[in-house]
């Protein structure tokens, strides 16, 4: 059996943007118009396997305004498995030079077989902010979402940033969910550049086509195996936790469940 590291990974965002959402589709590749709210928080798993990252790259949209979307998804009708796996460009980060996972790099690191995100889909919901912090304690990962037809679901995401880039050095993704609506209460080329004043990862999603929905965690573990790599250090969630690279430098930007 492929060996499988754990790496602990939260959701955060106001409640109703999307978050359950966005768990159901990538684990059951299903939608529904309404689900239960959390209560707490709630858990998963998702496996990338590193064949799914040989040879992908995302555009980054730090010198290319096309990258982003400022209404609504034209493919929003699609199969939803073509939008999951070809939607790249609505990814963009502050690099303009991503890593690149392809046979180069990956030749002296055959141990590297799959990354196992545990998912925790918490609460958004005023009154259990105060518990929140101990789902993403001891975290890798967040996933910090908001509704683009809610510009209020943006200010809470952007605190969110704020507390998690008190607390650790977290690999952080900005996640632009509900982008099949075909009203954008926020400016799309604004948050871009607050993604990149941040060092956060950012993408555009739709739970509802699945557009992008994968690419999440592809992001994310892409991030993981580059740390990896630059560290030289084995597949271990324990290392990687102890000895992440500082994603607040320069030189390295930070980037319903089951």
């Amino acid at each position: 059996m492929e060996k499988k590291s754990s790496y602990k990974t939260v959701l955060l965002g106001e409640s109703s943007v999307g978050k359950s959402s966005i768990v159901l589709r990538l684990t059951k590749d299903t939608f529904h118009d309404n689900t239960n709210t959390t209560i707490g928080a709630s858990f998963c798993t998702f496996v990338v396997n590193i064949n799914d990252l040989k040879g992908k790259s995302y555009n980054s949209g730090s010198n290319n305004n096309n990258n982003i979307n400022t209404k609504s998804n034209s493919n929003s009708n699609n199969n939803n498995s073509n939008s999951n796996s070809n939607s790249n460009s609505n990814s963009s980060t502050n690099n303009n030079d991503r890593f690149t996972f392809n046979e180069e790099n990956l030749k002296n690191n055959e141990s590297l077989y799959n990354i196992k995100f545990d998912i925790w889909d918490t609460a958004g919901q005023e009154r259990y902010a105060s518990i929140v912090p101990l789902y993403y304690r001891g975290a890798t990962c967040a996933i910090v979402v908001f509704d683009i037809s809610n510009s209020n679901s943006l200010d809470r995401a952007k605190t969110w940033v704020n507390q998690l880039k008190i607390s650790s050095n977290y690999i952080i993704i900005l996640v632009a969910n509900k982008i099949d609506k075909n009203k954008f209460q926020v400016d799309m080329l604004e948050v871009q550049k607050y993604a990149q004043e941040n060092n956060l990862l950012f993408i555009q999603t739709s739970a509802k086509t699945g557009a992008n929905i994968k690419n999440i965690f592809y992001m994310l573990a892409e991030e993981i195996y580059k740390n990896i790599i630059n560290n030289n250090n084995t597949l271990d969630s324990k290392t990687i936790n102890n000895n992440l690279i500082n994603l607040d430098s320069e030189k390295y930007p930070k980037k319903n469940c089951c």
